[in-house]
């Protein structure tokens, strides 16, 4: 028998039905691992995307062969799905990817190192280190921030101060990025503290995004 060939739209419904599923099937997961390899940077891309939803054994073992994809928007969604993840493995990927990738992708490879940390129930000094360690080293402010969040969430609620000062950023995509991540923080930190950076903040902002941001965190304390 002829094996029907999908064109990309075909596939992208099909990964558009699975996302949607209480469960997956092993035909689901078997797709899924076939089109991780798709030629098409946009299917590999949902896929990345779709497996946060899988059964962690199988987003895991997808996941970790798609971290060295050749396009930038799919390991950054790898990285960011991986935040399900609770094994040594996907940490010491995590790991690789924080010091040596592209700023974007670092960044969420560390946002996801919180997770899978916390997830697997593993050895919190040795993240806590890794994650200091490398916050020494890094230049991106973005990334940065990142650190501060992670390490927030693994139980080091004083980092959060670093990321306040960012609100005073001269650039506003880093005043934006700094208020969105202080609203996921919003149960592991000072929220009292958190509302005064914020509300003096706002008082001189003028990027509308940024006060978007601003605001919705404010609403969430």
């Amino acid at each position: 028998m002829k094996k029907t060939v999908l064109d990309a739209n075909s596939k992208l419904e099909k990964l558009d039905t699975i996302e949607n599923k209480c469960s997956f099937t092993h035909s689901d997961i078997s797709l899924l691992e076939g089109l991780a390899r798709d030629a098409n940077e946009e299917i590999r891309l949902r896929v990345a995307q779709v497996l946060v939803f899988a059964p962690v054994n199988d987003a895991e073992r997808i996941l970790l062969e798609m971290t060295n994809d050749t396009n930038e928007l799919v390991r950054i969604n790898v990285c960011d799905s991986l935040c399900c993840g609770s094994s040594q493995e996907v940490l010491r990927m995590l790991f690789a990817k924080a010091l040596n990738d592209t700023y974007l992708v670092r960044s969420y490879a560390v946002l996801s190192i919180a997770d899978v940390t916390k997830n697997g129930g593993l050895d919190v000094e040795h993240t806590r280190k890794f994650l200091e360690h490398g916050m020494k080293k890094e230049r991106s402010c973005h990334v940065k921030i990142s650190y501060c969040y992670a390490l927030c969430v693994i139980g080091y609620p004083q980092y959060a101060r670093d990321i306040f000062e960012q609100l005073n950023h001269r650039s506003y995509q880093i005043r934006c990025f700094s208020a969105n991540i202080i609203h996921q923080l919003v149960e592991v930190i000072d929220s009292s503290a958190a509302r005064n950076s914020l509300e003096t903040r706002l008082l001189v902002e003028k990027a509308n995004s940024v006060r978007i941001a601003i605001q919705s965190t404010l609403n969430s304390l």
